[in-house]
Parts: structure tokens; sequence; C-alpha cells
């Protein structure tokens, strides 16, 4: 039904593990390096996906975040970190490489994880696609995984491709927001990577100025007047917030709950979140 509450499932994609391949050079800062990782730390839970689901690197992994749930097999990883990293932990485990995710950790972080890792930690974040993308590729290059990572990039054009071959018309103008029970709800900003996956589904991410999420203004998104809302989780703390009654998108009930673990993490689904939103888009676009 069109008016429907959207909320698409995501495919658990069978794990790739990395086999045993010879060592061979590798770049890294422009230096070709002889001796790629085999012992990986990964502090975000989104470059544990990527890893163990994608990249062909769920071998190497020798350590994690407790918030690492997916795919299942991260379970078997041990946890170095918490809300914190255990430094304790991390210097046992006598790292060749530490992966973080920079809008997590501080400077101050990033210099204690250079004590435990053999190489420098490397940042895999990015605003945009091309951007995440790109850095996947040059993380692949560390641990000798390029050629399972080039088939995930391939896969995240191919969503792109696939959308922008059968755009959406009317174009919609989409908010991504995060609802909160208590009212508090947060908006992502339109130069966020959430909102660049609404444009690479053929929508028109709109929003603050700004990479992060923020605390909504209620005044302004009445303003937007959206035609779609994408909630990362449960939508019904912002649909039924009476703030927000008079929004086109809640009259027609145009909006597209994504698994928040999904939405809000660059990891290994976001092929299935371009081709999700975009399949909902062209729905309620009709």
């Amino acid at each position: 039904m069109r008016n429907a509450l959207r909320i698409f499932p995501f495919i658990l994609v069978g794990l790739v593990m990395a086999g045993c391949k010879p060592e061979a050079p590798y770049q890294y800062g422009g230096v070709e390096l002889t001796k790629p990782a085999r012992k990986i730390i990964s502090l975000s839970p989104g470059i544990s996906e990527v890893l163990a689901s994608k990249g062909g690197g769920y071998n190497w992994l020798v350590g994690r975040t407790d918030s690492d749930n997916y795919p299942k097999i991260m379970s078997r990883v041990p946890i170095v970190a918490t809300s914190k990293p255990n430094w304790e932990r991390i210097a046992q485990k006598k790292a060749d490489l530490i992966v973080y995710d920079p809008d997590l950790y501080s400077q101050s972080d990033i210099a204690e994880m250079s004590k435990y890792s053999r190489m420098p930690p490397f940042a895999l974040g990015g605003n945009s696609i091309d951007e995440f993308t790109k850095n996947l590729m040059t993380l692949s290059t560390m641990y000798t995984g390029e050629t399972f990572m080039s088939e995930y990039v391939d896969n995240i054009n191919a969503a792109r491709q696939k959308a922008l071959a059968d755009p959406v018309k009317p174009t919609p103008s989409v908010i991504v927001i995060m609802p909160d029970k208590s009212g508090e709800h947060y908006i992502a900003g339109k130069d966020s990577f959430y909102a660049d996956e609404v444009r690479a589904a053929s929508g028109n991410a709109v929003g603050p100025v700004g990479t992060k999420f923020v605390p909504v203004n209620a005044e302004s998104i009445i303003q937007m007047n959206p035609d779609i809302i994408v909630t990362a989780g449960d939508p019904d703390p912002f649909i039924n917030d009476s703030r927000f009654a008079s929004l086109t998108a809640v009259k027609k009930k145009h909006w597209v709950n994504v698994q928040q673990d999904a939405l809000l993490r660059r990891g290994s689904r976001v092929p299935d979140v371009i081709e999700g939103l975009h399949n909902n888009f062209a729905e309620m676009m009709r």
C-alpha cells in the first residue's frame, strides 16, 4: 500500500573470508612497503562490518568495540574498546594497524593509538560516497585485500547507477532524522554522508549546513516541509510529535524507517540503503 509505513529489510550477505594470500608490496602514504597488516584492530562498528563481510579482512581482525554486532561472526573477535579504548588490551594485541572513525576520536586518542600500532592509525571516514569508497580502497592495500574491496566498491557504484538510470520524478525533498522518545530529535546536515546516500537514491537532501546530526529546529523543518522523511530507527517519536503534524510527509505517511545501524554506520550495507531508499522514494512519488 502506498501510504503504509516503509520498513525495508537488509539481507545478510554471506561472509567472505580472506584466504591465504602471498604478501605483496602495497602503498601507504606514497611509500611502497612489503609487509602488509596481519593484525588489525577496528575501533568503528562500520569499519568492522566492511572488514568482516565485504573487505576480506576478517582473518586479520584481532580487536573490536563492544558495539560491533554485524555480521554475527564479529562476536568471535575480542573486545578492546567499550565507550573508550582499553589501551591495556590494545597493547596486548601488538597490532600492525588500528583503523578508526575520525568522527569518534580525538587527537589525543589518535596519538595514543600510534603507540600500539606498527603502522600509523588509519582514519576511515568520508562525508560523501566517493570519499568513503576511495578510503576503502586505500585501506584494502594495507592488508592486500584489494580484490575483495573492489568488489564491494563495485556493488556501491552499481546501486548508484541503478538509481541514476531510473530517477524518481518529481525529485522528492528528503530529511534524515534520528528520532528520540524525549522529543530531542536530530537532523542530518545536508553535507553529510547520509545526505549523499539520499542523493544517490535520487532524492534531494535538505537540512542544515554541515556534516553531522544536529538538534532539530522545529520551525526550520516546518519551513522545509519535506516530501519524505527518512528515520534512523523507530519513526514514531518524530511522526507523532504534534509540532510536525502539518508536514506534508507526515500527512501522506511518506516516511522510510531504516534500521538504525544500517543507516548510521558507514559499513557493509551502503548498497542496500541506497537501493531501499530509491525503491521507497519511487513508490511514494508516483
